[in-house]
C-alpha cells in the first residue's frame, strides 16, 4: 500500500528527529544533574547514565526504528499481537518498587497520549482499518497508537545498563519530547489518507467491525432466569409465616389485611415515584433508608384511620426487598459507609420488584449487578475519609444518579453499571500489577532471608569450636558471608558455587591451624594457591573492584604464612560475642523448658497455643480471600486481600485494595489471630446470593420451629 508506505516513511523520520532531540536533551540534563549532585554516589550515577547513553544511543535508536517498521510490516497479516509481559511467569527474582515505578510511569504515558489525542487518533485507526483489507487494525495492532510506540521505547532502553532513577528521567524527556508531539504525525497521516480519498470524512461513532452482523435491537427487560433465589419457595415460606402467625419474629409486615381499599400495582408504584427527591445526604434512620415506614406512610396518606391494603404478591414483594436491606444493614462483610449508601437505594430496588416480580430470578438484571457491584467493591473498601476517597465519590453519585433518574426503565442502571464497571477496570491493571511485584518481592526476600540465615548457621557451625585469628574470622564473617549469600540466592543450595562456597570455610579453619606434621604441611602447600585463588574468585563478585578482593585474599595469605611460621606466634580465639551475634547466634537465647518457665511464662504459653483447627483453617484459606484484620499493636482494623503463601518462610502476605503489603504473618500467627477473631475472612460472593440464602434459611427455621 503507498500510502502506507507513506505514513511510515514520514513517521519514522519525525520519531528519529525527536529522539536524538531527546538524547541530546538527557546528555544535557545528566551533566547538569551530575553538578548539582549532594554525594559522590549520586554524581557517579549520572556520569555514568551520561556515558552510557553516549556509547549506545545509536544502538537504541536503530532498535526502536527496526521494531516500528516491524509494526508497520505485520499490520496487514492476522497475526496475533506480540504477547505482552508477563510478570508472573519470570523466575522469581528480588524485585523491589523501580520495577513497580517503572511500569507505572510506561502506562501513564500511554494514557495520557491516547487522552489527549482521542479523536485523531480514532479517524487514524478508522482509515487504516478501511485502507487494509487483509486484516481489522485496532489500538492494538495500529503501528503508532501510544502503546506500541512507549512499549517500543522501553524495549529500546533496555539497552542502556543505568540505574532506575535515570530511566524513569529518560522515560520523562520521552513523554516530553515525544509522545507531546504525536498530534502532530497523526495529523499529517489522516492528511495524507484523505488527500488519497480515503474516509475524508469520519462521523464520531465507531465503525462496525468489517463482516459483523447489524446489531439487534434488544427486547426490554429481558433477563436470564439465572438466580440462585427460588422464589417459589420464598412464596411458600411466607405462607407459612403468616398462617403461624409469626410475621413479627420474621420482620413482616401484613398490608394486606389493612382495613382500607386495596391500592393496585400501578398506583402503588405511581406512589413511589411521587415521593420527593431523595437528598443527596441523609442519616442513617432517615425515611429514605425505611421501606417499611415508608409504605405505611403511602398506604395510610388518604385516611390514616383506614389505611390501603395491597395485593399478596405485591405485599410478599415489599417485604422480601426490605428483608433484604436488613440483611444489607447488619451484613459485616460490609463497611458502614457501604451498607448506608446500599441502603439509599431501597426505593428504586422495590420499584424495579413491583414492576416485574422476576426480579428475584434473574441475576443478570441491571438493577441487581449494581448493587452487586458496589457491594463487591466494598468488601476491599478501607478508608477513614470516604469524602476524599475517588471510588466512594463515584459510587455515591451513581446511587444519587439513580434516585433522581429512575421511573420505571431500567436504563439508567446500565448506564450507571457502565460507569462504575469501567472506573473498576481502569485501575484493575495497576493493581494486579502492583499485587504482582509485590508477591515477587516478598518471595524474594523470603529467599534473601532463608539464604542468610543458612549462611550464618553453617558459619556458626564451623566456628563455634575453631580458635582463627582475628583476621580469619573477621574475613569469614563480614567479606565470605555475602558471597555465600550471593551463591544461594542466585544458585540454589545444591549448585556447585554454594557447595564450594561451604567448604571453602572447612578448607580455610583447617588452614589457620598450626600444622607440624609432613604430610599436612605438604597438603598447605598444596591447595594454598588453589584456596587464594577462590577467595579472590567469590570476593570478586561481592566487592566493589578487582583490586579489594586481590587485597584481601593476599591479606588472608598473609596470615596463613604468619600462623606457618613458628618463629612468629600468631594469636588465637574463640568466636567472641559480638561475632556470634552476626551470625545470629545470642548466647542464651533459647526458649525455655516447660520447667525453666516461671507461672506467668506457662499460662502465657498456654495462651498462646494453637488449636488444630485454627492451623488448618490457615493453610486451607484461598488466596485472594479478603480479611478483616484487627491489628492490636496500631489500634485500628485494616481490609486486606491473601496475595501469596510463601512456602520458603512459611509466612503469608497480604495487600490492600491498591496491591501494596499493608500485613506480613507467619503461618503460626496468622492462625492464632483467626483462632483469636482478630483476623476474620469476608464473604465476597453476589451480595444478593447471600442475603437471600440467608433470608431463606432464617424463614425456614421459623417454619420448621413451630
Amino acid at each position: 500500500q503507498p500510502q502506507l508506505l507513506q505514513i511510515k516513511n514520514s513517521s519514522s523520520a519525525f520519531l528519529m528527529n525527536c529522539l536524538e532531540n531527546l538524547f541530546s536533551s538527557c546528555d544535557d540534563l545528566f551533566f547538569d544533574l551530575s553538578s548539582r549532585a549532594a554525594s559522590n554516589n549520586e554524581q557517579n550515577l549520572y556520569f555514568e547514565s551520561m556515558r552510557e547513553l553516549r556509547v549506545k544511543k545509536v544502538g537504541a535508536i536503530n532498535l526502536f526504528n527496526r521494531q516500528l517498521e516491524q509494526h508497520f510490516d505485520s499490520i496487514g497479516t492476522s497475526s496475533q499481537p506480540k504477547a505482552k509481559h508477563d510478570p508472573s511467569n519470570e523466575a522469581l527474582s528480588l524485585v523491589q518498587e523501580d520495577e513497580i515505578e517503572k511500569d507505572v510511569a510506561i502506562n501513564s504515558m500511554i494514557s495520557k497520549a491516547r487522552i489527549n489525542n482521542q479523536e485523531a487518533l480514532y479517524h487514524l485507526t478508522t482509515r487504516l482499518d478501511h485502507l487494509i483489507s487483509s486484516n481489522t487494525v485496532t489500538q492494538d495492532n495500529n503501528p503508532l497508537d501510544p502503546r506500541q510506540l512507549c512499549e517500543t521505547f522501553a524495549e529500546a532502553c533496555e539497552t542502556f545498563d543505568v540505574h532506575i532513577k535515570a530511566k524513569i528521567i529518560i522515560y520523562k524527556q520521552f513523554e516530553r519530547l515525544v509522545t507531546n508531539q504525536l498530534g502532530k504525525i497523526y495529523a499529517t497521516a489522516n492528511e495524507l489518507l484523505i488527500n488519497a480519498g480515503i474516509m475524508p470524512t469520519i462521523t464520531n461513532k465507531k465503525a462496525q467491525a468489517k463482516g459483523a452482523p447489524p446489531p439487534v435491537a434488544p427486547q426490554e427487560e429481558i433477563y436470564e432466569q439465572d438466580s440462585t433465589v427460588d422464589i417459589q419457595e420464598l412464596s411458600s415460606l411466607l405462607s407459612g409465616i403468616r398462617k403461624l402467625g409469626l410475621s413479627q419474629a420474621a420482620g413482616y409486615s401484613a398490608y394486606s389485611t389493612n382495613p382500607g381499599p386495596v391500592m393496585s400495582n400501578q398506583d402503588l408504584l405511581g406512589a413511589l415515584s411521587d415521593l420527593p427527591p431523595a437528598p443527596q445526604q441523609f442519616e442513617q434512620d432517615s425515611i429514605y433508608t425505611n421501606l417499611r415506614m415508608l409504605i405505611d406512610l403511602i398506604l395510610s396518606k388518604a385516611n390514616p384511620q383506614q389505611p390501603q391494603a395491597v395485593q399478596q404478591s405485591d405485599e410478599d414483594t415489599i417485604n422480601l426487598v426490605a428483608m433484604f436491606f436488613d440483611f444489607v444493614l447488619d451484613d459485616s462483610n460490609l463497611p458502614a459507609a457501604f451498607q448506608a449508601l446500599i441502603s439509599r437505594l431501597q426505593i428504586p430496588i422495590v420499584k424495579v420488584a413491583l414492576k416485574d416480580k422476576r426480579f428475584f430470578n434473574q441475576n443478570s438484571h441491571p438493577a441487581r449487578l449494581v448493587v452487586n457491584a458496589i457491594a463487591s467493591a466494598g468488601i476491599s473498601w478501607d478508608s477513614e475519609a470516604p469524602e476524599k476517597d475517588k471510588l466512594y465519590q463515584l459510587l455515591s453519585k451513581s446511587v444519587q444518579c439513580i434516585l433522581e433518574n429512575y421511573t420505571t426503565n431500567a436504563n439508567i442502571f446500565t448506564e450507571q453499571l457502565n460507569i462504575i464497571e469501567k472506573f473498576l477496570d481502569a485501575t484493575e491493571h495497576r493493581r494486579t500489577l502492583i499485587e504482582t511485584r509485590t508477591s515477587q518481592a516478598a518471595q524474594g526476600q523470603a529467599i534473601t532471608s532463608l539464604a542468610k540465615t543458612t549462611s550464618q548457621q553453617i558459619l556458626f557451625e564451623q566456628l563455634e569450636k575453631a580458635q582463627l585469628p582475628e583476621t580469619i574470622s573477621e574475613f569469614l564473617i563480614k567479606q565470605w558471608q555475602p558471597f555465600m549469600v550471593m551463591a544461594y540466592i542466585k544458585h540454589g543450595k545444591d549448585s556447585q558455587e554454594w557447595l564450594g562456597a561451604t567448604q571453602l570455610i572447612q578448607d580455610l579453619v583447617w588452614a589457620s591451624q598450626p600444622l607440624t606434621d609432613e604430610k599436612s604441611i605438604a597438603r598447605l602447600g598444596k591447595i594454598k594457591r588453589d584456596l587464594l585463588d577462590r577467595i579472590h574468585s567469590g570476593l570478586c563478585h561481592t566487592l566493589n573492584s578487582d583490586k579489594e578482593a586481590l587485597e584481601a585474599a593476599d591479606k588472608i595469605g598473609s596470615t596463613l604464612a604468619d600462623i606457618q611460621n613458628q618463629a612468629t606466634e600468631t594469636k588465637r580465639s574463640k568466636l567472641n560475642l559480638e561475632q556470634a551475634q552476626a551470625l545470629g547466634h545470642t548466647p542464651g537465647g533459647g526458649s525455655k523448658s516447660w520447667k525453666e518457665m516461671t507461672a506467668l511464662e506457662r499460662q502465657q504459653a498456654q495462651y498462646q497455643a494453637l488449636t488444630y483447627e485454627s492451623i488448618k483453617k490457615a493453610e486451607s484459606l484461598p488466596l485472594n480471600t479478603w480479611i478483616n484484620y484487627e491489628l492490636a499493636s496500631e489500634g485500628k482494623t485494616v481490609r486486606c486481600k491473601l496475595a501469596s503463601k510463601i512456602e520458603i518462610n512459611d509466612r503469608y502476605v497480604f495487600v490492600n485494595r491498591f496491591g501494596f503489603k499493608v500485613i506480613e504473618k507467619s503461618r503460626k500467627d496468622f492462625a492464632y489471630d483467626i483462632q483469636k477473631n482478630k483476623a476474620v475472612p469476608l464473604e465476597a460472593s453476589p451480595l444478593f446470593d447471600r442475603a437471600f440464602s440467608s433470608i431463606s434459611n432464617n424463614l425456614r427455621k421459623l417454619n420448621t420451629s413451630s
